[in-house]
């Protein structure tokens, strides 16, 4: 019991640590994209701050459980069913926990908002933005502003009213390196507006996928190549993540949609557990 309390505190800290620090991240490129704001723009309202900081929550998710499952795969005395199980447990309850103290926070009457410097354009101005250029066709001092987004390896897009936000510009230049993350994140953010039990379904099969990785963990001896076989699995499965979503596709007839994203990912697990229980067999019986 002793060693199934440590990896309970492991999580437990590490999803704290990790999701203090990739929330700063995330506030660090903010502010630093507002010393070029758009003039009359907010760069960070107080609710924006905290729904920036409800973003990365599958961030947090997937990274501490990587470092528990090392952290279990080193422990040799740590029996397998109760530490995946705690795991399951505690990554199926804080993300969700997390969400909904934020969503309180957001809501408290609050007026705090962080500005940039702003730079001054006309009509006919491409602003260089972290995504790419952004182009404006009218006065700023019009009601009405009409736009172009010009992002690479996508069409262009014509807008009116007010200008865009500022972290979405930076969200856009990072989801090209971290699609697989952006890919989670929009799933549970989605879910979370629609309803709190399908926030929970699909958080659960997330974690279940995850934690299906964990026979990766224990494949050598030695504990640094385990570690270093179960990041490359963390990352060919953040990679294939965004295909599942469009493999998805096809049970949309037949699965209600609460269920789609879920069943491919437990689907997924059970694949995957299949796969590593018939290569350890394999080990045990060659090392006999």
């Amino acid at each position: 019991m002793k060693s199934i309390a440590r990896l309970a505190c492991f999580f437990t800290v590490s999803f704290a640590i990790v999701f203090l620090l990739a929330g700063i991240v995330r506030l660090l490129m903010v502010l630093v994209a507002s010393a070029q704001a758009l003039p009359g723009l907010p760069a960070l309202s107080f609710s924006e701050g905290i729904a920036l900081l409800q973003s990365v929550i599958p961030t947090a998710l997937c990274l501490s459980l990587l470092l528990s499952l090392s952290y279990a795969g080193g422990q040799q005395h740590l029996r397998t069913a109760p530490a995946l199980l705690c795991l399951f447990i505690l990554a199926s309850l804080y993300p969700l926990g997390m969400a909904k103290g934020l969503d309180y926070l957001k809501a408290l009457p609050v007026s705090l908002t962080l500005t940039g410097k702003g730079v001054p354009f006309t009509a006919g101005t491409i602003l260089a933005t972290p995504a790419g250029p952004v182009i404006i066709f009218n006065n700023p001092e019009e009601k009405t502003v009409s736009y172009v987004e010009a992002f690479p390896w996508q069409r262009l897009s014509y807008h009116e009213g007010s200008l865009p936000l500022l972290f979405p510009f930076a969200d856009r230049s990072v989801s090209r390196l971290t699609e697989g993350f952006l890919s989670i994140r929009q799933q549970f953010e989605q879910r979370l507006r629609t309803d709190l039990l399908s926030a929970a379904v699909y958080n659960a099969a997330l974690v279940l996928a995850l934690i299906s990785l964990y026979g990766v963990f224990k494949i050598s001896a030695w504990p640094s190549v385990n570690v270093c076989l179960g990041a490359g699995a963390f990352g060919g499965f953040l990679i294939f993540n965004p295909i599942l979503n469009k493999l998805s596709v096809f049970l949309t007839e037949k699965v209600p949609a609460l269920f789609i994203e879920p069943l491919v990912l437990s689907l997924l697990a059970f694949t995957i557990i299949l796969c590593t229980s018939v290569v350890h067999l394999f080990i045990k019986r060659k090392s006999v």
